[in-house]
């Protein structure tokens, strides 16, 4: 019956399910894989995807390492406060074989990364794994050879106006980069004025990736701001110590700045600082502070964990079992939203990972060498 209706219909009604359901669906005949995997198809997706943003989470197994993934609806936004109960819908799990640890996020797409070292052949390289939850993808990229231990951190950059993914390596004297879906899929080496290191996760707002670092070989190290244009792959550092310790938090998109949010206890009032980063060449930043009861929260304390594109601060409760509580603060109207997440295996709140305003996309050609 579905093989009588018009291809333009078939289209309007896959483009509203769910990417999970939509993978399903290609395996039902060839034509509908044949629709669902065209280019137009999956753009329709996206855009539809876009307009109805969900939480990602990415949890790790406690003992083996194995990656989970699930995602849930985010609540709308309500001028009341008001609570909200969902159900997370399982992805996938996979890398059971890999077990890498988590790097960086961008874009709708996973980094994780493994280091390797083969005693016979005296190699020593990092393995770095890109994987799209929703449709459950994943491919290696090209082993990165090393010939020295020490530490080193891996980032994944969008750069939105050649839509191209790029992952960039770093450690204190060496930085490379590859680019992903590009006629050669190879590790280059690129320039860097500034020895430094970036232990921390990053952050990638309109093609510029952000990350705190440290100068120095020895203690005391000096920290700096790092801002790494994806496109033109060059670097920006900002080592006013006033401004970087303000965003020494946890980094967030501020309506496409970069902002930091850092949360203080008194016992009573949670109180929220958030700085936002006006203009990098001036290094010019605002502050704003919020302060919340802390009994609006189940357990007490809670964590950042993102801002919407709305403007609201989302925070986690660092207190769950099985259940996962979730906050919408909106600074604007001074309204807090509580959402709760069921359907959750078991797991401790250190090993989840959670990803605001995530957007499904059924596009992964990211090893794309023609």
């Amino acid at each position: 019956m579905m093989n009588s209706m018009p291809t333009d219909l078939i289209v309007e009604i896959f483009s509203r399910l769910a990417a999970k359901s939509v993978a399903v669906c290609c395996c039902v005949s060839k034509l509908w894989a044949s629709i669902l995997n065209s280019q137009d198809f999956r753009e329709l997706f996206l855009t539809r995807s876009s307009s109805r943003p969900r939480l990602l989470f990415a949890i790790q197994g406690t003992y083996n390492n194995i990656w989970r993934f699930f995602s849930s609806p985010q609540p709308h936004y309500s001028s009341d406060k008001s609570s909200h109960e969902v159900t997370a819908d399982s992805y996938m799990k996979y890398l059971e074989d890999m077990r890498p640890y988590f790097c960086s996020y961008a874009s709708g797409l996973m980094c994780f990364r493994q280091s390797r070292w083969i005693r016979k052949e005296m190699e020593l390289y990092i393995v770095h794994v890109i994987c799209n939850p929703s449709t459950g993808q994943y491919d290696l990229l090209p082993k990165l050879i090393l010939n020295y231990f020490g530490d080193s951190t891996s980032f994944l950059g969008f750069d939105p106006v050649d839509r191209q993914f790029k992952v960039m390596f770093t450690d204190y004297n060496v930085q490379r980069i590859i680019t992903l879906r590009s006629g050669e899929l190879r590790w280059r080496n690129i320039q860097c004025s500034l020895p430094h290191q970036g232990p921390n996760e990053g952050i990638c707002i309109n093609g510029i990736l952000y990350y705190s670092g440290f100068t120095g070989v020895s203690w005391p190290y000096s920290r700096i701001l790092v801002c790494f244009d994806v496109r033109s792959e060059e670097f920006n550092f900002i080592e006013e110590e006033e401004v970087v310790e303000c965003f020494n938090g946890f980094l967030i998109n501020y309506k496409g700045k970069l902002g930091s949010v850092k949360t203080y206890y008194d016992g009573y009032t949670l109180q929220l600082r958030m700085w936002v980063l006006e203009d990098v060449e001036k290094q010019k930043r605002l502050e704003y502070v919020y302060n919340l009861p802390k009994n609006k929260f189940f357990g007490g304390t809670v964590s950042v964990v993102g801002m919407t594109a709305r403007g609201e601060i989302v925070l986690i409760s660092d207190y769950t079992y099985l259940v996962l509580y979730f906050y919408y603060f909106n600074p604007e109207s001074n309204t807090l939203q509580s959402l709760t997440i069921q359907g959750l295996c078991n797991f401790r709140i250190s090993d989840v990972k959670v990803f605001v305003d995530y957007v499904e996309d059924l596009r992964f050609d990211v090893m794309k060498t023609s």
